[in-house]
């Protein structure tokens, strides 16, 4: 299989520079399968995402305007790791306005990109949402900027996403959405806590 998979690499890191044609030489591209090795390793980036891995009680807040008092709710998430801990998966379940509500994001480290990426989709939109950022302050950090089609205006609504790790069983994401006049506002505030 690791067989397969080096020739598989090689293979795709030659269409690679055969397409690039007379823009990259091979010299300038480098060595195709060191090339795909090295966009495969796990690094401190896989490391923190599998640090989240385990069950979740989560308290969430929602606001749908500026200044009005916050939708409350709880739920539980579920965070698995994927393709040997290059991603993660989390199941997310609560109730929305009495409604069940459940949601999937998995995230990654794209050691090409050097950011994280993620794509989140949920029981209340046919849609996805898709978002990249970067680490900081030793992983305790990630803020990541995303785009979803906005339903009611059937334009893209812009987001930013702001991760932080407060310990080994704490965590906390918040959402920020850029509003027509520019200004952005606080959407969302999910308080994870790690389950017994």
């Amino acid at each position: 299989m690791k067989k397969q998979t080096l020739v598989v690499s090689a293979v795709l890191g030659g269409l690679f520079v055969w397409a690039a044609g007379p823009l990259v030489s091979q010299e300038e591209a480098g060595d195709p399968m060191e090339m795909w090795m090295k966009a495969n390793e796990m690094g401190e980036h896989h490391q923190h995402l599998a640090d989240s891995v385990g069950n979740w009680d989560v308290a969430g807040r929602f606001w749908s305007a500026p200044g009005e008092p916050p939708t409350e709710t709880k739920g539980s998430s579920t965070i698995q790791l994927l393709h040997g801990g290059r991603y993660v998966k989390d199941e997310f379940s609560s109730e929305w306005m009495g409604v069940p509500f459940t949601g999937t994001a998995i995230t990654g480290y794209d050691n090409v990109k050097q950011k994280y990426v993620s794509i989140w989709f949920d029981s209340m939109s046919t849609g996805f949402m898709i978002a990249e950022g970067t680490c900081l302050d030793g992983g305790r950090r990630v803020e990541m900027i995303g785009e979803y089609q906005d339903p009611m205006t059937g334009g893209a609504k812009k987001t930013r996403m702001v991760i932080r790790v407060d310990g080994p069983d704490k965590k906390s994401e918040e959402m920020f959405e850029t509003g027509a006049d520019g200004k952005e506002v606080k959407t969302m505030e999910l308080i994870y806590t790690r389950g017994k």
